[in-house]
């Protein structure tokens, strides 16, 4: 799969943005993300300029310094240790960390003041301990004072 799709992405780049619908989450939450630009960072194993094509092709705009892409994740090692960095770099005692790997959420048990919540949507099991959309909006809102 990943194979292939590096293939793709490599080839027809425009072909393989069109191929990368949005979760309805992300629909959801644009709107809070444009009202909270500087609350909001993107830590994620793919490379920065791709997170940002995609959300632009989707007319999300996003602050390019608060997505943290493959480089930072090579540098830190784990998702965990980069919301350790985040957190101490800008001072945030509330947050919430959403991803759909079990794997990453478990880097950063034991963060002080960091909400884990594990997406219902992406690579996972119905066996999988999962938060639906409107949960984790909710949870999100809650942290910003919504």
């Amino acid at each position: 799969y990943f194979t292939t799709r590096g293939l793709l992405k490599n080839k027809d780049y425009g072909y393989w943005l069109s191929l990368n619908v949005p979760y309805d989450f992300l629909r959801s939450l644009a709107g809070i993300i444009k009202d909270y630009k500087e609350n909001f960072f993107i830590i994620t194993t793919k490379d920065k300029s791709a997170v940002s094509n995609l959300l632009g092709s989707h007319n999300i705009t996003f602050r390019k310094d608060n997505i943290y892409d493959a480089d930072s994740y090579r540098k830190f090692k784990t998702k965990g240790n980069i919301i350790r960095f985040i957190k101490n770099k800008y001072k945030i005692t509330s947050s919430i960390f959403i991803d759909d790997s079990k794997e990453h959420l478990s880097t950063c048990s034991g963060i002080k003041g960091l909400t884990l919540a594990q997406a219902g949507w992406g690579y996972v099991s119905r066996l999988d301990n999962t938060l639906g959309r409107k949960a984790v909006l909710a949870k999100i809102k809650k942290i910003l004072g919504d």
